[in-house]
């Protein structure tokens, strides 16, 4: 038949196509008269009307934009090898320098957090020093022995009975009782990088001190120096101390909770000049330098103790060489394993990477191909030539796609030419029975670590009406759909029907559609331009693997089976009108299922399975057949089989029969991802008949 006669034969799809072409008009026609509409609300410059004539227009041009968005990626995704190409681009390409500026700005930042920490623990070993100075200077003073000071770099004020009797005289004339209180608080620290106790002389300038006192002498340690550069040269860092007192114009500031850091562009020229002047004298050049910010409490007023408002702020600067230094032993054999220790897994990693992008870039080119010809094969079979095949190269799933396509096209051209000869019927016949028999799903790739299936197909004729399905749903495969439909008799236009709904509700499946909005695109998928539609019964499960939830969907199914532990069985009746009848009323119902329990789902050759007498096995025979103990969804399968065929002894079967078994095991274990991210729903297995 030619795509002629088929549009002169569809009338229903002439109609459709004319529906859908004057609705988009409609819909051209409306946007066009808000458009102008709008233009001439502007024009006429009315205050009300010309701001709802621009509300108009932003309205009509952002959905104009947004259109034009989905359209694009509707063309540009539509063909396979587009979205697995797409799809390698975001998970395997963008994704690497995503992660290395991740990296750099991280290390950066921790690099900065090192600094702090250099600065910090010199502080501490200052502190100590003050403190070890002051606590020697006072027990020669109470001695009445001639006092050393052990540490050089540090200045010691003299004190007897509360009075400065020699020594520094930055220190105060009376014994600063505060000073010797933040000592001993201090020296029950164990902290390595606790920060010492910080003075603020009386020009301003902060310093760190210690006071010791022993019976009626004490002596206070000060540090002899600069602290700015007493730190520079234990750490081989710039150091940049700055009170809030001392801020310049134009200095940005930085607070963090009660932390405040000042950066001070105005000076950039002079520090940058220190800078490179200080790291020259070490043979370091300030090419890339490290920054770091940090802040060191409040310091004390050197007489009364009192602390400032402001906080002492440091800004750090180091060459990344001063980092890798102290970061990396200097011993070269230690040096050289924790080179190699970074080097060897990051070349093996980018092995590794090398090696993924070859196997994507194979697979998306042998997708696409395999894709490709199975889409344009399909479409010449669509137009009716039912001759051609597909060249068979690949030796997976895929190819066996192709196998199965290269056999349905071959039986359905046998089909056609209805050959006369009843040898050569039989053999066509045989073999549509051999391609259904290899489409059942094999229970090693259907079950899983959450549930257990068992299943049974037997036709009672060469070609069957019964057909179930599994999938995973979504790439985490946490959701498992059952499907278990039967065509109303049996023979080749059951099983040609069948197929046709099989291939809509994978279609359906996989564009995530409601399961009541599926069984109603299949009601009008049955009733569309036949006159001798046939009914199609069908129930539809979604299982949510990780909490048992279960939406079930009946269209006019016999029931659901639910088997609890202490051998509990539960009827879920579900009335609802079959695809095809008249009505659609289909029926829903939620289930939660616990650890162990066992849900079956059969079709109606069971239940209408007959003995010789001609009496029907019943709905109560099955209630009690599945009663029991539930070891196994196949231990309560073959205790039906079995009671049903002890039953019916060796009589011919009159209907087909279908079983599903699913035993929930429990939530499973963080799920894998599918073997290709574009898919929207895995199929693990499926049967037709």
């Amino acid at each position: 038949m030619t795509a002629q006669d088929r549009s002169s034969s569809d009338p229903a799809g002439n109609r459709a196509t004319a529906t859908g072409s004057w609705r988009n008009r409609r819909l051209w026609i409306v946007v066009a008269c808000l458009t102008i509409g709008a233009t001439l609300a502007i024009a006429l410059r009315v205050p009300v009307l010309a701001g709802l004539g621009k509300l108009t227009l932003a309205a009509v041009g952002l959905s104009l934009v947004g259109w034009l968005v989905v359209a694009g990626l509707r063309r540009l995704l539509w063909r396979v090898g587009r979205r697995l190409l797409l799809s390698y681009l975001l998970i395997g390409v963008v994704p690497v320098p995503i992660a290395l500026c991740i990296g750099f700005v991280g290390s950066y930042l921790l690099a900065g957090f090192f600094l702090s920490h250099l600065v910090r623990v010199s502080l501490a070993e200052l502190g100590l020093e003050a403190r070890v100075t002051a606590t020697s200077a006072a027990t020669a003073l109470a001695a009445r022995q001639s006092s050393a000071v052990p540490f050089s770099g540090y200045a010691v004020a003299l004190y007897r009975d509360g009075t400065r009797i020699e020594g520094d005289s930055r220190a105060p004339e009376r014994w600063p009782d505060w000073l010797e209180r933040e000592t001993d608080l201090l020296q029950d620290t164990r902290s390595v990088s606790a920060v010492p106790v910080l003075a603020v002389l009386p020009d301003g300038t902060h310093t760190i001190a210690a006071a010791s006192a022993s019976g009626s002498a004490g002596a206070v340690a000060i540090l002899d120096g600069e602290l700015e550069t007493v730190l520079r040269e234990r750490t081989r860092v710039w150091v940049e101390l700055l009170a809030g007192g001392r801020d310049e114009p134009g200095g940005a500031t930085v607070s963090v909770g009660d932390n405040r850091w000042v950066l001070q562009p105005i000076r950039r020229t002079r520090i940058g000049r220190d800078i490179e002047s200080f790291f020259a004298e070490s043979g370091l050049g300030t090419g890339l330098l490290v920054r770091g910010l940090d802040s060191y409490g409040r310091g004390h007023d050197m007489t009364t103790g009192s602390a400032p408002a402001d906080r002492l702020s440091a800004t750090l600067f180091a060459p990344l060489r001063v980092v890798t230094d102290l970061l990396f032993s200097s011993a070269v054999e230690l040096d050289t394993l924790a080179w190699l220790s970074f080097i060897v897994p990051a070349f093996l990693l980018l092995d590794v990477y090398v090696a993924a992008a070859i196997v994507a870039a194979v697979m998306i080119f042998g997708l696409t191909r395999a894709v490709n010809l199975l889409s344009s094969a399909t479409a010449q079979v669509q137009e009716g030539d039912f001759s051609v095949r597909i060249p068979v190269r690949r030796h997976d799933q895929l190819g066996a796609l192709h196998d199965s396509f290269n056999a349905m096209a071959e039986n359905l051209q046998g089909l056609v030419a209805q050959a006369a000869s009843q040898e050569l019927l039989h053999k066509e016949l045989q073999i549509a029975q051999d391609l259904q028999k290899s489409l059942l799903p094999d229970a090693g790739l259907i079950d899983s670590e959450s549930v257990e299936i068992a299943t049974f197909f037997e036709p009672s004729a060469a070609i069957g009406g019964d057909y179930f399905d599994l999938f995973h749903l979504g790439a985490e495969r946490r959701r498992l759909v059952v499907v278990v439909a039967d065509v109303a008799g049996h023979g080749i236009a059951a099983g040609l029907r069948m197929a046709m709904v099989k291939a809509a509700l994978d279609t359906l499946v996989r564009e995530g559609k409601p399961p009541e909005e599926i069984l109603e695109s299949l009601d009008g998928l049955v009733r569309a331009g036949r006159a001798d539609t046939r009914f199609v019964t069908a129930t539809l499960a979604v299982i949510d693997l990780c909490t048992g939830k279960v939406e079930l969907t009946n269209a006019g199914h016999p029931p659901t089976y639910r088997l609890r532990q202490g051998s509990q069985v539960e009827e879920v009746v579900l009335p609802s009108t079959p695809l095809g009848a008249l009505g659609r009323r289909y029926a829903r119902k939620l289930l939660h299922l616990e650890p162990g329990d066992v849900l079956v789902w059969v079709s109606d050759g069971f239940i209408e399975a007959c003995d010789e007498s001609d009496e029907s096995f019943g709905y109560e025979r099955v209630v009690g057949a599945l009663g029991g103990d539930c070891l196994s969804a196949t231990s309560v399968r073959d205790r039906l089989i079995e009671a049903v065929r002890g039953y019916t002894g060796v009589s011919e079967l009159s209907d087909d029969r279908t079983l599903v078994a699913l035993r929930y095991i429990g939530p499973p274990a963080p799920l894998r991802p599918a073997i290709h991210g574009t898919k929207a729903a895995a199929p693990i297995g499926r049967a037709m008949k």
